[in-house]
């Protein structure tokens, strides 16, 4: 890492100031990254109105933001993906991830969706904890919703890439006594950033509020893996150098750990398409998580 405030010159692995911003700056690499956005939000809108069941805004904290959706499965004792939306961390909401329980209902899963506070007005080390809590709810709780606790799994894109490795690195016992160390079963990230030191130099820390300290107490790169089955890290082909490079280096750091880290990189997928193609059946993400769940790998 070479540090450099001269205009031009490198300040992060030979990235000038303009260049790390272009690199983490997912929505300009993809210039119709709103509109795809809006397209889930409309699906998702349509996908709660039609489903027979659902259970909306439940409280698992006493915030604002702190709920979560329930899209039960049809068979009761179902497997159960928790999944984190992303939006750097600062935005985005639960509600534009809402038609994910469609394909997932599909593999046979409980799906919960859930929310969180948002920077600036709550730190990432705040919202790390309460997708813990989140976490802690559903396993306190699912069963009543027709999942089984036992089988939780977490999938997250973006900055809910980044919390779902949080997740699958949290020593669950540190959260609550009663919570079980293996209480994920499987895990997978997509677009995720696990390591925030580069963010510390980039313009999204006058949101985020990051310094040296929570940078690396917030970066998963730097833990262990806790999950008690697979993890995979995926990534589109077609992202930054950097989102590719973070995806890589966590599963290199976290298989000295663990044997069932898998990097995956699908080809012709940006830091969009890579979560709404889970609407095509045949999407291979799709497949792995379907065998993730059946505990497979």
């Amino acid at each position: 890492m070479v540090v450099d405030i001269g205009m031009g010159q490198p300040i992060f692995n030979d990235f000038d100031r303009d260049e790390l911003e272009r690199q983490y700056n997912a929505r300009s690499l993809v210039p119709d990254s709103e509109t795809i956005t809006e397209g889930f939000a409309a699906r998702s809108e349509a996908l709660r109105a039609r489903h027979p069941s659902c259970h909306l805004d439940l409280a698992y904290g006493s915030a604002g933001r702190e709920r979560l959706d329930i899209f039960p499965a049809e068979q009761e004792r179902a497997p159960v993906i928790v999944y984190v939306h992303g939006g750097y961390w600062r935005s985005r909401a639960k509600e534009v991830y809402s038609f994910l329980a469609e394909p997932f209902n599909a593999l046979g899963a409980t799906t919960v969706v859930t929310g969180y506070s948002l920077c600036p007005h709550v730190t990432v080390g705040a919202i790390v904890r309460q997708m813990q809590s989140a976490c802690a709810w559903v396993w306190n709780n699912i069963d009543e919703y027709g999942g089984d606790h036992h089988r939780i799994h977490v999938v997250g894109n973006s900055a809910g890439g980044h919390l779902t490795a949080m997740l699958a690195s949290t020593q669950w016992p540190e959260v609550d006594h009663a919570l079980p160390a293996d209480m994920l079963k499987g895990a997978m990230s997509l677009s995720g950033l696990f390591d925030l030191g580069p963010l510390l130099l980039h313009s999204i820390n006058d949101t985020l509020n990051l310094d040296a300290a929570s940078a690396k107490r917030n970066s998963p790169i730097l833990k262990k893996p806790t999950v008690n089955g697979p993890y995979i890290s995926a990534v589109g082909g077609d992202e930054s150098a950097e989102f590719i490079r973070q995806s890589r280096d966590l599963v290199q750091a976290w298989k000295k750990h663990s044997p069932e880290v898998e990097f995956v990189e699908v080809a012709g997928r940006h830091h969009f398409s890579i979560v709404g193609d889970f609407a095509q059946p045949d999407y291979v993400l799709l497949r792995k998580l379907k065998h993730m769940i059946a505990g497979t790998t």
